[in-house]
């Protein structure tokens, strides 16, 4: 009797260590999955945070390229209009020098320079004008 006692105080004893050994490792494993979960929502929370700032630097960079390429697009027309106006005025500018030349050649032409001065020859197109009215004036003769 003394025997099954003692055995059964050893068996209670091995029992209770390993109920012991078996609460500390389920408390050890509590604490690392807790420990585990903490880390885990740490660190989802920081990448959340680290989405959400290269969101919004990309919204932000997004809207100076916009920003920007409108600016470039009104500075282009800018550039453009000033340009053309500096065109059309040169044109103009020379299209009326070619006008006054024409008008000069052609007054040359007509009456050449004897017109101002009797005594200078007369030009080539003011022999051909006289020529061909001398005709007209003898048919009409």
């Amino acid at each position: 009797r003394l025997e099954a006692e003692r055995l059964r105080a050893e068996v209670a004893a091995e029992k209770r260590a390993t109920q012991e050994t078996s609460r500390a490792c389920y408390e050890q494993r509590r604490t690392a999955l807790d420990e585990c979960k903490k880390r885990v929502y740490a660190v989802e929370a920081e990448a959340h945070s680290w989405f959400a700032k290269k969101d919004r630097e990309l919204a932000k960079k997004e809207a100076m390229r916009t920003a920007w390429g409108s600016q470039q697009e009104q500075h282009k027309k800018e550039f453009e209009q000033r340009h053309k106006g500096m065109l059309e005025l040169e044109q103009g500018l020379h299209r009326r020098t070619m006008e006054r030349t024409l008008d000069r050649i052609t007054r040359h032409l007509q009456f050449g320079h004897g017109d101002a001065n009797p005594g200078e020859p007369a030009t080539p197109t003011k022999e051909v004008f006289a020529a061909a009215a001398a005709p007209a004036a003898d048919c009409a003769a």
